[in-house]
Parts: structure tokens; C-alpha cells; sequence
């Protein structure tokens, strides 16, 4: 323990005391030595009670002015980690809002461009059924060809009806002796198996490829040249007609054939599937292949039917691969 002066009354009182016991004043601990606890001067070099050299003020209680120091670098830290969290949180809200702004706008591209894979998804889809529609009036054309020509009804007492049919329309003859001709020109639409005007209707044979009235009578097809009458060079003629006209439609059947497997390869390939246009394919291209195989079995020419019948089966896997 050392004994220091009181500032007030000059007594001697411990370093230990809070207050002089002789006045009464509050004892205020400055600079002392650390050998004999007499109080020094900030400036002095040695004590000058015992002459200790002051290496580094003390203060109060023998603590080394480090205390000061660390307490001031305490201060600055707060200070600095306080304008560093105010410049950082700022700069972290302001993230945060560009942030944002970037996910609104990358949120109204992404739902731009679905609305534009829609769009197209939906042309696309529209352009398939069209192409189907045309698929289907050009098929129903191909197989009512056979129909166009001239066709006659002979009817009792020398009276007969006679039909010459095209692509647009049917132009109906009814000659009666008594009366003479009566001529009509009519268009006309195909419903099912029957054949339709405005005032008539006709029914279709499509097995045998034959006209017949709404009652069943059949019509039988004459030549320009023929002027009515079927006779033998008639009926030879009219074979000879309808193996042409099968002949005919083999034909294009198989172009037809080859034309939808090349829009499947092409589908396939290219990986982009039309949904209309594929259950089209799926409904009639292997019907297609299989009548052409019945055909060629039917004429005996196994390299064809044995052509037609792989290319069945490879359309089959494509189909079952699809999922079809």
C-alpha cells in the first residue's frame, strides 16, 4: 500500500481510499509510482520521492495506460462496424429491390414466351387439321374417281334415266318416248354411301363401285361412244374400264401410302409431332399398306406384297414407339 496526498487538505491517505479521513474529499487516483505509490507529474521521467525511473506512466491503481488505448480502439471499432453494417445493409436492400425488379422481369419475359410456344403450338395444331381436312376431301375424291362418268336406268316401255356425274356437279337426262328429254343440272354432296341433290338422292355400291337409286336399282356406267345401249362390245368395254380404274386407284394408293410415310419420317426426325396430322397418319396409313398388301397377294407378285408388308411393320413400331 503507498501513500499519496490528499489535493484538498495535503493529508496522507492510502492509494487504497476513496475519500481523505481527514476532509472528507473524494480521492482522485492520477498518475503514481509504480515502486512507492507517490503521486507523479504526466511529465516526469523519475520518481522524484524515490527516484524509480517511470519507463511508462501509470495510472490509478498501477494499470498501464494500454487500458486507455484499447478502450479508445474498442470505440473506433464500434463506430467503423456501425457505418460499415449502415453502408452494407444499405447496399444489401438495394440488391434486394434490383434483385426483385430482375425476377418481375425475367417472370414477364418467361410468361411472354410461353405465350408465344402457345401461340405457335396453337397455329401449328390449327395448320394440322387444315391438312387433315384437305387430306380427307382429296381422299374422298380418289375414292368416289371411279364414280365419275355416265351412268343408266332403263326403265319399262324404252324410258330410261341417264346420269353423267364430275367433280362438281351430276347432270340428270330422263327420256320418256311419249315426251321427249328433260335435262337437269344439279350440284350435288356425298353423305356416307349416298349421293345427294337438292331433289334426288342416289346411294353408293363402294364394294362393287356401282350406282344404285334411293331404291336400290342399279345404274349401269355406258360409254360416250356407246350412246345407251350395252351390248357385248358394252360389257367388254366396262371390264376393260373397271380393271383400268383399279389399276387407277392402286396407283395413287400407293402414292398416297408413300406420301404419308414420308411425312411421318419427316415428323420423326425432325421431332416436332402435329398432333392432328399424326392420328391421321395412325388411323389410315397402315389401312393404306395393308390393302395394297391384299392386292398384290391377290396378283401374285410377292415382291411387292413382301415390300408393302415391311413397310407395315416398321410404320407399326414408329406408331408404338410414339406411344400410339
Amino acid at each position: 500500500m503507498a501513500l499519496i496526498r490528499c489535493s484538498e487538505c495535503g493529508h496522507e491517505v492510502s492509494d487504497k481510499a476513496s475519500t481523505c479521513p481527514n476532509c472528507g474529499c473524494p480521492i482522485e487516483k492520477g498518475l503514481v509510482c509504480s515502486e512507492c505509490g507517490n503521486s507523479l507529474n504526466p511529465n516526469d521521467k523519475i520518481c522524484p520521492k524515490c527516484g524509480n525511473p517511470i519507463e511508462g506512466n501509470v495510472v490509478g491503481e498501477g494499470k498501464p495506460i494500454a487500458r486507455y488505448i484499447l478502450f479508445s480502439l474498442i470505440i473506433a471499432l464500434l463506430f467503423g462496424g456501425g457505418y460499415f453494417a449502415y453502408t452494407h445493409l444499405g447496399k444489401s436492400d438495394n440488391n434486394t429491390d434490383v434483385s426483385s425488379d430482375t425476377l418481375r422481369s425475367d417472370a414477364k419475359l418467361s410468361e411472354q414466351v410461353d405465350d408465344a410456344e402457345r401461340a405457335e403450338e396453337e397455329r401449328k395444331i390449327e395448320a394440322a387439321r387444315q391438312s387433315y381436312i384437305e387430306r380427307e376431301q382429296k381422299r374422298e375424291e380418289q375414292e368416289i374417281g371411279w364414280l365419275y362418268g355416265t351412268w343408266q336406268c332403263n326403265i319399262d316401255g324404252g324410258a330410261y334415266l341417264k346420269i353423267s356425274i364430275n367433280a362438281t356437279n351430276l347432270t340428270e337426262v330422263m327420256f320418256i318416248p311419249s315426251q321427249g328429254e328433260t335435262k337437269n343440272v344439279r350440284s350435288y354432296y356425298i353423305d356416307g354411301d349416298r349421293l345427294c341433290t337438292d331433289k334426288t338422292k342416289y346411294r353408293i355400291d363402294r364394294e362393287n363401285k356401282r350406282l344404285l337409286g334411293d331404291d336400290g336399282t342399279p345404274f349401269s356406267r355406258v360409254s360416250a361412244s356407246s350412246n345407251g345401249t350395252v351390248g357385248n362390245n358394252g360389257t367388254n368395254n366396262r371390264d376393260n374400264r373397271v380393271n383400268s380404274n383399279a389399276d387407277s386407284r392402286i396407283a395413287r394408293l400407293e402414292r398416297k401410302a408413300q406420301d404419308d410415310i414420308n411425312e411421318l419420317n419427316a415428323m420423326v426426325s425432325s421431332g416436332r409431332m402435329h398432333p392432328a396430322t399424326l392420328m391421321y397418319l395412325k388411323q389410315n396409313l397402315p389401312q393404306e399398306l395393308t390393302e395394297l398388301m391384299e392386292y398384290y397377294s391377290n396378283q401374285g407378285n410377292s415382291t411387292k406384297y413382301n415390300d408393302y408388308a415391311y413397310k407395315r411393320r416398321v410404320v407399326m413400331g414408329v406408331f408404338k414407339d410414339l406411344g400410339m
